[in-house]
């Protein structure tokens, strides 16, 4: 029985943190604010949070190992064959439509008022997968060896979360087959320059 309340209570913490990051930013955000917005006693609250920023990194972490799940799950056999593989289309698909479905924590995130790391922690999450996988295929051969790996990595992620970036910025109108579309264009054209 407590799983159940406790449930209802997590997704009223959340959001109130979206609404008042929405309203006054997270610097001006107070633990009172959001205990009060979500019905909960302050006490609880800090039983579960030390502060507004464990809170958000809580959200934030149960965000990407979800992400994570979803875009790193095991591939069918027969491994890796080309860069698109890496991530397959179907994966960043359904990645897309938790972000649609969680439009509104995502969009506050990267928001002036949000997190000005979360960006970072999405590039390096996904990153590290991407870039362990085309070193250990063998991928990686330089095709210019004056160009460092973390601008290689910034080119090809830079360009995805931008489009992500943007498609929450426009509130997920376009559908989230498009956006998926334009992510596979997006990182299959920047891996196939830099990767011989």
């Amino acid at each position: 029985m407590p799983a159940k309340r406790n449930t209802p209570t997590k997704q009223q913490v959340k959001r109130a943190f979206i609404e008042i990051v929405n309203e006054k930013g997270l610097e001006r955000l107070s633990m009172s604010d959001i205990a009060r917005r979500a019905g909960v006693n302050r006490g609880t609250l800090y039983l579960h949070y030390t502060d507004k920023y464990d809170l958000m990194r809580q959200l934030e972490d149960e965000a990407l190992d979800r992400l994570a799940g979803i875009l790193f799950a095991p591939l069918p056999a027969g491994g890796v064959s080309t860069p698109g593989d890496l991530v397959p289309d179907d994966a960043i698909l359904e990645a897309l439509r938790y972000v649609r479905d969680e439009r509104d924590f995502f969009k506050v995130l990267v928001s002036p008022g949000g997190d000005t790391e979360f960006v970072e922690r999405v590039k390096n999450m996904i990153g590290r997968s991407i870039f362990d996988e085309i070193r250990q295929s063998g991928l990686r051969q330089a095709s210019d060896p004056d160009m460092p790996d973390e601008y290689v990595r910034e080119i090809v992620l830079g360009g995805v979360v931008a489009v992500i970036r943007r498609w929450l910025e426009t509130e997920t109108r376009e559908p989230a087959e498009l956006i998926a579309c334009l992510i596979g264009r997006t990182r299959d054209v920047a891996l196939e320059n830099l990767l011989e």
